[in-house]
């Protein structure tokens, strides 16, 4: 994450805004970054950008500890547009500007004399040239105001200064069409005017920033080069106008000046960078009369340090941001209480640095890391919830974010649509789901941090959706049905010889009902089973069909042939079909689908598995070399991860995960031929098998129960559904 502080304002001794950019995504876009000194230390302060590209503060200017007017630019479709922020109490938000052209305007600098009064400069292109670009407020809105270009090669101003809204000087650089050199403009009689500016050599010379006191008073600090390195160069406003200054420059590399600060009571200070040792070193000037005088500054860095900006408050007011001056120094020629910003090189990225000084003793300070911590509290309605019971997440970011989204995850699985859900003005985010089947959910939230705030992850929070009371239904063929245990009696059908027998039963994901199918297809249902429609409704005649599958949220259901032909009502979806494979078989037996309904699975009487769709093909009889020819049904794990097959000896082949095998009737030297079904219990920890003389075998957890009256007279049982 790279952070830049590009200038820097006090207002008073013990309050200081810095702006700049970061940025902490892939694509590397820049975001504007401003960070305020308040009761001695230094943090991030929210800030609004422009739309999702670039934006970058380059100057601020402060009224008051209330009232901050920053500038920059940000890159609207390709092309740099001004940027002006305006803070009102401790709120930034964007104000419009003006453009002078329709290719790139950038405002580099900013000067207010009051909230009501700022001058702001930079530069705009038109036809491949800059020009330079001044705009004023007047206390309503923003508008450009002419200024004088000194060549056609191009001009842009890089500072501004003002002692009131009528009096303010400008400085920056031109081309002669072979170098840079200096650019000064100054307001008279109310019109931006050039002034005659003195050039240190023939080669570069530009002039970075500029501070004045009164009218007459101002200094500006920049470089020029001397034929082989830059050197820092200083002009001022003397008596007789502008003139050159004494530099002083560290070392015997190159020396940029690129911030200037004056104070009323002392000089002035100059901050940049110096070249030795393999890299750029913090450089600070003290200026007084136009004479330089290098001042002892600890660098952060080996590899690279800039100081961009400057302020400075007058010796009185030196006393404080939590700072003394060193022992045995005085106030005498210092410039006071000064801050300066900038960066250094870390960890393969640049960060923010200040160096305060109190009457000429400077001590550095890391800027703070970038964003502001956040955390994230997570909470779930209702809990404990019931099966097919809407459940929303309700996230609070605090403190409340610009920007940024939360993403869900439920048992460390990412929830369906509840990604990138976004934050309200309150920080806060909803999202609702719908579970259909009981158990515990481990749910988290991740916030993931945006225009100045770090991300931030909840704690784990627990959700309920309660099990339906254990029980289970029989089906037999003349179209009774039994409800035992917590399995509520619901009602049966009449066949008829245009119906068929009842060959099917499926329970609803809340255990609350069920369907029941024939052998052609005709479907009933009880409870709150909705009715998606049968074959008769389509027209569709048949009469081998064996079961019935719903979908995990029962507003459909899947019908299966002998032959493995399938139909698909509601919102069952249809993935293939064994005769569409033109695979002929009429040993079809039952169906499960995935939790999902994204596919399902096919067993033949010979255990063989069919998958469709995206469900998995975890094993099968005959790829275990086991021959038989009365597997009965498939039963899936709730998971999805595997399934179940049994026999009609009551024996149970255990494939995938997500299912135990909790015993069969074999291997408790039951003798049987009769099962025809089996199923889950709720919670999945068990399975019952029944027989077509009503005999239910229960294994794990499951509960059986007495053979309820009647039932002997409506033989066979054909199949068995757990709620």
């Amino acid at each position: 994450m790279a952070n830049e502080l590009n200038a820097v304002s006090c207002p008073s001794a013990a309050t200081c805004v810095s702006v700049g950019y970061y940025n902490n995504d892939n694509a590397g876009t820049y975001k504007t970054l401003v960070e305020v000194l308040s009761s001695g230390s230094w943090a991030v302060s929210p800030s609004p950008d422009a739309g999702g590209n670039d934006n970058v503060l380059t100057s601020v200017s402060c009224v008051s500890n209330s009232s901050c007017v920053a500038v920059g630019y940000y890159d609207h479709r390709g092309i740099d547009q001004t940027l002006v922020l305006v803070m009102s109490g401790t709120t930034w938000a964007i104000v419009p500007s003006p453009n002078a052209s329709t290719s790139t305007n950038v405002l580099n600098s900013v000067s207010c004399t009051a909230v009501t009064a700022c001058v702001a400069v930079g530069y705009y292109a038109t036809t491949g040239k800059a020009k330079t670009l001044v705009e004023t407020f007047n206390g309503s809105a923003w508008k450009v105001t002419s200024s004088p270009d000194e060549t056609t090669f191009g001009d842009a101003l890089n500072s501004v200064s003002c002692t009131s809204q009528t009096s303010c000087v400008a400085v920056g650089y031109f081309s002669n069409g072979l170098r840079d050199r200096d650019l000064v403009e100054q307001i008279v009689n109310g019109a931006w005017q050039i002034e005659v500016s003195p050039n240190d050599t023939v080669y570069t010379n530009t002039l970075n920033s500029v501070s004045c006191t009164s009218q007459t008073s101002c200094t500006a600090a920049g470089f020029y080069n001397n034929g082989s390195i830059d050197q820092a160069l200083v002009v001022y406003l003397s008596a007789k106008g502008w003139a050159l200054g004494v530099s002083a420059d560290q070392g015997s590399g190159p020396n940029v000046l690129q911030a200037i600060s004056c104070s009323t009571s002392g000089p002035c200070a100059a901050g940049g960078y110096y070249y030795s040792g393999g890299a750029d070193q913090l450089l600070v000037d003290n200026i007084s009369n136009g004479v330089g005088t290098v001042q002892p500054v600890e660098s952060a860095s080996s590899t690279a340090n800039v100081l961009g900006a400057m302020s400075c408050a007058a010796s009185s007011a030196a006393s404080s941001a939590g700072l003394s001056a060193a022992s045995g120094t005085t106030a005498t020629a210092t410039p006071g209480q000064c801050v300066a910003a900038g960066y250094f090189y870390n960890d393969g990225e640049d960060q923010g640095l200040f160096d305060i000084s109190v009457n000429g003793s400077w001590a550095l300070n890391v800027a703070p890391e970038l964003a502001t911590p956040t955390s994230t509290s997570l909470s779930s309605a209702p809990n404990p919830a019931s099966i097919g019971q809407t459940v929303t997440y309700e996230v609070t970011v605090a403190p409340p974010p610009i920007g940024g989204a939360v993403d869900f995850t439920d048992n460390g699985a990412s929830v369906g649509g509840c990604a990138a859900v976004p934050l309200d003005a309150k920080g806060q985010a909803t999202c609702s789901v719908t579970y259909w089947s009981g158990g515990q959910h481990a749910l988290e939230a991740f916030y993931s941090g945006d225009n100045g705030f770090d991300p931030s992850t909840s704690s784990l929070a627990g959700e309920v959706v309660d099990f339906p009371a254990a029980g289970y239904w029989l089906a037999t063929a003349d179209g009774h049905v039994y409800g035992l245990e917590g399995a509520a009696q619901l009602g049966g059908v009449t066949i008829s010889a245009a119906s068929g027998p009842v060959v099917g039963i499926a329970a609803t994901p809340t255990g609350k009902g069920y369907w029941l199918v024939t052998s052609k297809g005709v479907v009933a249902s009880f409870g709150d089973a909705a009715n998606s429609g049968d074959l008769p409704s389509r027209h569709v005649v048949a009469s081998d069909i064996v079961a019935i599958a719903p979908t995990y949220d029962g507003r459909g259901y899947w019908l299966v042939g002998r032959d493995g032909g399938l139909f698909a009502f509601g919102d069952a979806s249809y993935h293939g079909s064994l005769p569409a494979l033109h695979i002929h078989t009429h040993d079809i037996v039952g169906m499960v689908s995935s939790p999902d309904g994204t596919g399902y699975l096919l067993v033949g009487s010979d255990g063989g598995v069919f998958a469709f769709g995206l469900s998995r093909f975890r094993g099968s009889l005959p790829s275990m070399k086991k021959h038989v020819s009365d597997v009965r049904a498939i039963l899936p794990a709730s998971s999805g991860g595997g399934y179940v097959l049994v026999g009609a000896d009551g024996g149970a082949f255990v494939f995938g995960t997500g299912v135990t095998f909790e015993g069969s009737l074999p291997s408790e030297n039951v003798k049987v031929d009769d099962i025809v079904g089996i199923a889950l219990t709720t919670d999945d920890g068990g399975y019952y098998m029944a027989g077509s003389n009503g005999s239910v075998y229960a294994f794990g957890d499951a509960k059986g129960a007495p053979t309820p009256p009647g039932l002997t007279a409506d033989l066979p049982v054909v199949a068995i559904a757990g709620t």
